[in-house]
């Protein structure tokens, strides 16, 4: 045995050392390992997901048997990995949205804003209002008919979770129908489940699966479904993949547009279903702004949802698209700006050997980058995953061209490198004793009816109520003050945050019921209790 395999063997051990370690400190909440100026650093952080990687493909470049490792992994990853391997990765998903919803890491931003949506679908509430702070309904400013599909799941089990479940199960099929549809299209096995890997370690993917609930998280398994069943003929599949994708916002048909196109180029005799998808979408999202949304018709109630996102553009989407067929060059920064190059090189810039979906992925990165909301301009949580999405479709082609002309030694090396810059598996949270204390305090001390003023990180564990309101709303009026000095503080800054409930506490009207260190509540009318404990809690 020569040097250089003996060192890949030395190489592999230590990474898959790193991986085993980081899965059970991922799955355990994180093992601490020691403690750093930049806070706690444990077997389940990001940076040792990113050690093994580099560690691997050490290995894989210094052993003498690459192309052995390559037949290898692609008889093992064409067997029963092809099930196996999205089945665990969903399993994951979903114990971590378990596990992140018991140790109060969801919020009322925006979990309980569609929660409430679904129990007022079926119950007396007030028809599909936002519920607990905004008092607009559902469809007044996006068309999501996608949250109504689990109110059945609802009915049963009155639950946020009928919402967290369904999210990470559909996260967990994206990856099996992006390595199936690579298949579909002529990607070798090897090369398709680098993709596959480029999507389930992906940052942008899995800051939308933390971010509480967004249906735009499906998006990349419903237009991969999509391309799957329009290379398949199965039209009674895409039928119901395309009508997936479009129920998950308005706007689909701007991802699932180009994403059509591209596959198109594939196989060009076959254009009749790519060309009634396009129709059928391009329908939809007209026909869903002009009549559904009453936002996208203009100022509602003295609310204008342009007007709050894009008023830099134009007064109206008419005006806003004259400027920018006058202003191209204020598009270039918009277009070639450092989160767009940031969002590509998670894929390892490899879109860029298929410039077309550079092309088709303009019309996504204009609606997110154009508007004036911060988080949304930047690409952060779900906000890039429609470019993002579409970029995934054109690098299909850019990992064919790289195994046929450069080799799959390259394709491997070249295709890794998103995995190893910002990865994206997140650590399982852990969920220790105060979160269930908290959670039994809740359901024990919160009467059903009762005025509740909550923060944000526990509404979705209080009954939904017309009555629960998101503090500091209501503040000095409800008959119960719930809060989490150490959690999210959404609406307000810390200092705004400590004013107010010192406020609550100095005005006399209320006690301290409970203070478990994690929980505190405040009843009106209860004896003031040790409140300089709960001002001591409080953050500066």
């Amino acid at each position: 045995m020569n040097f250089r395999t003996r060192a890949a063997q030395v190489l592999l051990a230590l990474s898959a050392t790193v991986f085993v370690s980081w899965l059970v400190g991922a799955l355990v909440g994180g093992l601490t390992v020691f403690q750093s100026t930049s806070g706690r650093v444990s077997f389940g952080d990001f940076g040792n997901f990113r050690l093994g990687c580099w560690l691997a493909l050490a290995a894989f470049v210094v052993t003498p048997h690459r192309l052995a490792w390559v037949d290898a992994a692609e008889k093992w990853l064409g067997g029963r990995a092809r099930w196996g391997v999205p089945l665990a990765f969903t399993l994951y998903l979903v114990v971590y949205k378990i596990a992140q919803h018991l140790a109060f890491e969801t919020t009322a931003l925006d979990l309980s804003i569609f929660h409430y949506a679904v129990r007022y679908a079926w119950t007396d509430g007030p028809g599909f209002a936002w519920g607990f702070n905004l008092e607009r309904s559902l469809f007044s400013e996006h068309f999501e008919p996608i949250v109504l599909w689990v109110v059945p799941l609802d009915m049963v089990f009155r639950s946020p979770l009928v919402l967290l479940i369904p999210e990470v199960v559909g996260v967990g099929l994206g990856l099996w129908f992006i390595v199936g549809c690579s298949h579909a299209y002529g990607i070798r096995p090897i090369a398709a489940w680098l993709l596959g890997a480029a999507y389930a370690t992906n940052f942008t993917l899995w800051q939308s699966v933390r971010f509480d609930f967004h249906p735009e998280a499906l998006l990349p398994a419903g237009i991969f479904a999509t391309l799957w069943a329009l290379k398949e003929k199965r039209y009674g599949w895409l039928a119901f993949a395309v009508f997936t994708v479009l129920c998950l916002k308005e706007d689909m048909a701007i991802v699932l547009v180009p994403a059509v196109a591209l596959a198109w180029f594939d196989d060009r005799k076959a254009w009749k279903a790519p060309v009634t998808v396009s129709v059928v979408a391009m329908v939809w999202c007209v026909v869903t702004l002009k009549f559904v949304i009453p936002a996208a018709r203009g100022p509602q109630g003295g609310w204008d949802l342009f007007a709050e996102r894009y008023a830099a553009w134009g007064a109206t989407p008419g005006e806003a698209v004259k400027s920018m067929l006058t202003r191209p060059l204020d598009l270039l920064p918009v277009i070639f700006g450092q989160p767009v190059i940031e969002l590509m090189g998670q894929l390892g810039f490899v879109p860029l050997l298929n410039p077309l979906s550079l092309l088709a992925s303009i019309p996504a990165l204009l609606e997110q980058r154009l508007t004036a909301y911060e988080t949304q301009h930047l690409l952060l949580l779900y906000y890039g995953i429609g470019p993002l999405t579409v970029w995934m479709v054109g690098a299909m082609r850019g990992v064919r061209w790289l195994s046929s002309r450069v080799g799959v030694v390259a394709l491997v090396v070249v295709a890794s490198l998103p995995m190893t810059w910002r990865p994206g598996p997140l650590a399982i949270p852990r969920v220790e004793g105060k979160h269930l204390e908290a959670k039994r305090l809740l359901g024990e001390l919160i009467p059903e009816g009762a005025r509740v003023s909550a923060q944000t990180i526990v509404v979705p564990h209080l009954p939904i109520s017309e009555q629960t309101k998101l503090f500091p709303k209501r503040a000095h009026e409800a008959d119960y003050v719930v809060l989490m000095p150490d959690e999210f503080l959404w609406p307000l800054e810390a200092p705004e945050y400590s004013e107010v409930v010192t406020n609550v506490l100095d005005s006399g009207d209320y006690g301290v019921l409970a203070n478990t260190g994690k929980l505190v509540v405040l009843k009106r009318g209860a004896p003031l209790g040790d409140a300089a404990a709960v001002k001591a809690q409080l953050p500066r």
